[in-house]
Order: structure tokens, then C-alpha cells, then sequence
């Protein structure tokens, strides 16, 4: 009886839940089972070693239909969430491609929150073109938000922001983006070429609109450096 308890215990590991480390109940009833009918004589030795390692090598195939189950169960959630976004309608709809003459950015009387909590309220301030500007707070105070709004990633709550004289809102987000260049405190480079980083915002900038932008970056003489250079 020792070797039989010794592969069970062997099969029971392999049969191990992946999360909670304990073996599946169905394994469980099977061989208590098993085991108490053929100590009590109702059946035979070698059919209960049948049953013992039949039973696992059943489990390991029906096992897989129950995860199955639940991937469909996730697949379709993403489905339905897919259908949901179909039926919304682009934030620029109603925008144009507008070329501007002059680049001033201004918020009037701007509030804007995430869900229940509010970030900005009554912001007013204007930024005229070609000036710098910084935006000084601890965290959490809506610096970042700024940023975000200007660039349309969200739609202000109350107010309005305008960029040239214009609102935002009347511009298309490929025109309103084509004026505007933005380096976050998270920055990403895709798995490809360096060139292809550097245009990404603007597919069909020249070569020597590359380099000036490389060069604007302080990353010219570095990447020139690199084997392959740009």
C-alpha cells in the first residue's frame, strides 16, 4: 500500500491548484472513495489502483474545460465593453481643421474633476505664445491635468480652454496635436528605429526637420554616436 500512497502523492502535486496551492476536491472524493471501499472489501486492490490513477488522468482533461470557461467568461466582458464604445461618439465630431496664426493659450474659469473629486476649480490664466511657463504644486494639484486638458485628452467639467483665439473644442484632435509637442513624466520609445521615435508625432517630417528635433532634444550627439546613428 505504501508505493500506491507514494504515486498518489506524487499525482496529487501535479494536480495542484495554481492559486491556492491545495488539490482539487474532485481528486478528493475520489480517492477517499476508493480507498474506504477497498478497505471495507467492496473492492478489489487493482481496481481501486484503476480508479486511483483514472481518476487524475480524467481530472487533467476535463480540468481545462473549467478554465475555458472562464477565459470565454473574461472574453466576453471585453466584447460587450467593445460593443459600449462603438455607440460613443468621437470627441472631435463636430471639430475642423483650423490653422492657426498665433499661439496663446488661455483657461477661463476651468473646472474639471476625475469621477466625484475635483482637481481644478475656477482656473483662470493665460500663456502667451512663445514665453515659458511653469506650473509649480505638489502632487495631486492638477499640474499634469493641465497638460492633459490642453491636449484634449479630457473635456473640461465647466469653462473653456483656447489655444490661438479659438476653443479647443472647434478644432479636430489632429489639428489641435499638430501644434502641440508634450514630454510627460512617463516617456515610452516603441520597439523601433530611432527615426521612426523621433517622427512619430509627424510621419512625414523631412530629414532635416528630424535632425533639428533630435538636436532641439540634446540627444543629436548621442544617438549619432550609436552604431547605426539614426
Amino acid at each position: 500500500m505504501l508505493p500506491v500512497l507514494f504515486a498518489v502523492r506524487k499525482m496529487s502535486k501535479r494536480n495542484k491548484n495554481d492559486e491556492t496551492g491545495q488539490t482539487k476536491p474532485f481528486c478528493y472524493d475520489m480517492l477517499l472513495t476508493v480507498f474506504f471501499m477497498a478497505r471495507n472489501g467492496q473492492m478489489d486492490f487493482s481496481m481501486m489502483l484503476i480508479f486511483v490513477f483514472f481518476s487524475f488522468e480524467i481530472f487533467a482533461s476535463v480540468e481545462p474545460i473549467s478554465d475555458s470557461a472562464h477565459v470565454l467568461s473574461i472574453i466576453e466582458d471585453a466584447m460587450d465593453q467593445l460593443d459600449a464604445l462603438k455607440k460613443e461618439n468621437y470627441i472631435d465630431s463636430d471639430g475642423k481643421d483650423i490653422p492657426l496664426d498665433h499661439y496663446d493659450i488661455e483657461f477661463r474659469h476651468v473646472n474639471f474633476g476625475y469621477d466625484s473629486r475635483t482637481i481644478l476649480k475656477d482656473v483662470t490664466f493665460q500663456i502667451p505664445e512663445k514665453t515659458s511657463t511653469a506650473i509649480v504644486g505638489p502632487s495631486g494639484s492638477g499640474k499634469t491635468t493641465i497638460c492633459s486638458l490642453i491636449a484634449r485628452f479630457y473635456d473640461v467639467n465647466v469653462g473653456s480652454i483656447r489655444i490661438g483665439g479659438h476653443n479647443i473644442k472647434e478644432l479636430t484632435c489632429d489639428s489641435l496635436l499638430s501644434n502641440i509637442s508634450m514630454v510627460f513624466q512617463n516617456v515610452y520609445l516603441f520597439h523601433d528605429t530611432i527615426r521612426a521615435n523621433i517622427c512619430f508625432g509627424k510621419p512625414d517630417a523631412t530629414e532635416a526637420e528630424m535632425i533639428e528635433a533630435a538636436k532641439k532634444a540634446c540627444c543629436h550627439d548621442f544617438i549619432m554616436e550609436l552604431p547605426n546613428g539614426l
